[in-house]
């Protein structure tokens, strides 16, 4: 009786008894499968415009050449001159997948039959993947996460969508613009260089914890400041700042007139 291969890994199942004195290589090569599987990296040019379909042959342990996918980490480089699909076999098995390519231009991963399943690979990003029964790519990050900590500094390069509250202890900066449809609640400095979009309230714990927004907009609902400091008042980019108990008066276009009680 011949032998099967395993539907994901494509690794050999010998019957008992059979392929006597080639057992062991065959045993090593499906180790070697395994191996690749779980840490093997694979550099795979793309450039120009074509689409690329990763190779994929059953207990193959040349990851570099006839078993490309059988990698778990693939770094697609090289420059494109257009719009490109990758396949990958239609097997469910995960991926991390680096979208190392230049070139203004989209990459795109999807598994073989199945085009319209794709993700689409931000240039310079990293992002771990699955196909989800053989036949759709899914991408970890792009929407399925759940709470997510960050201890470090967080830098954002994209837009930034928040449905819930944000709450920082350490300081946060953003260069894209941030929507949030929660709180901010901020207990250290949050600079922010683009518009900001809130429908919640904006609250800083304390007095040493700024907002600054940088000669762009920042947009609130009615009733939404707890508590905002306004450092150096005077002139800014915008036109002249003021703190008063007084009502407004006055001014040019661009001022701000701040009243409290």
């Amino acid at each position: 009786m011949a032998s099967t291969y395993t539907a994901r890994l494509k690794m050999e199942v010998m019957e008992a008894g059979a392929n006597s004195g080639t057992w062991g290589n065959n045993t090593n090569d499906n180790l070697k499968v395994i191996d690749a599987s779980v840490g093997g990296y694979l550099s795979k040019s793309v450039s120009g415009s074509a689409n690329v379909t990763l190779t994929s042959a059953n207990r193959d342990p040349d990851v570099e050449t006839t078993n490309e996918a059988g990698n778990a980490i693939i770094d697609f480089n090289g420059t494109l001159s257009g719009n490109i699909y990758v396949f990958l076999p239609a097997i469910e098995r995960e991926y991390i997948l680096y979208n190392n390519t230049s070139g203004a231009y989209t990459l795109q991963v999807a598994p073989t039959g199945h085009a319209a399943n794709n993700i689409t690979l931000t240039q310079g990003a990293h992002t771990i993947s699955y196909i989800q029964n053989g036949n759709s790519v899914k991408d970890l990050f792009a929407s399925s996460l759940g709470n997510l900590s960050v201890l470090g500094t967080a830098s954002v390069g994209g837009i930034s969508t928040l449905t819930g509250n944000v709450a920082m202890s350490a300081n946060a900066t953003v260069g894209a613009k941030l929507t949030v449809t929660g709180d901010i609640i901020a207990s250290a400095n949050a600079n922010v260089t683009t518009n900001v979009n809130v429908t919640g309230n904006i609250s800083a714990h304390t007095t040493t914890s700024n907002v600054n927004v940088s000669s762009k907009t920042l947009t609130l609902d009615d009733d939404q400041i707890a508590y905002v400091k306004v450092n150096n008042a005077g002139k800014n980019a915008l036109g002249a700042r003021t703190l008063s108990t007084s009502a407004p008066s006055g001014g040019a276009s661009g001022d701000i007139w701040y009243k409290y009680s």
